[in-house]
């Protein structure tokens, strides 16, 4: 399991902030230096978050009856994230000039929750996934 998470977080997370470290390669190439805040002031980790969040709802959906109360909590905190990600992310783009430290933390308190309900939701439809294959990592019959 702990591979697979490796995995996810490698592939998942880490690959849907490239465009963030490309922004960073490039502005630094050309002599400007961006630092953290510059990326993400106009709201970019909520778009992450979106992404990463969808995919999660998209697995607790699946989740058997086995695990209801991690269900209910997962689409819960998924839901009310992917809500909460959008709504800021379209207020924020929306707007214009806004303080960008309210930005930045505020996307990035969504990316880290995103982050963490999506693991969540990874790991126990991990579970249910080797339940599910039986004995030798092999498909039931």
């Amino acid at each position: 399991m702990w591979a697979r998470l490796s995995r996810w977080l490698l592939f998942g997370v880490l690959s849907a902030l490239l465009s963030l470290l490309l922004r960073w390669l490039f502005a630094g190439a050309s002599g400007n230096i961006l630092g953290l805040k510059d990326l993400t002031a106009q709201g970019e980790l909520c778009l992450i978050a979106i992404g990463i969040t969808s995919s999660a709802l998209g697995d607790a959906a699946l989740f058997e009856r086995r695990y209801q109360t991690a269900r209910i909590w997962a689409l819960a905190f998924c839901g009310l994230n992917l809500a909460a990600s959008a709504a800021f992310y379209g207020y924020v783009s929306g707007r214009g000039a806004t303080d960008e430290t309210f930005v930045f933390y505020s996307s990035a308190v969504m990316f880290l929750v995103a982050v963490g309900a999506s693991g969540v939701c990874f790991g126990i439809s991990e579970r249910e996934r080797k339940r599910d294959e039986g004995p030798r990592g092999r498909e039931p019959v």
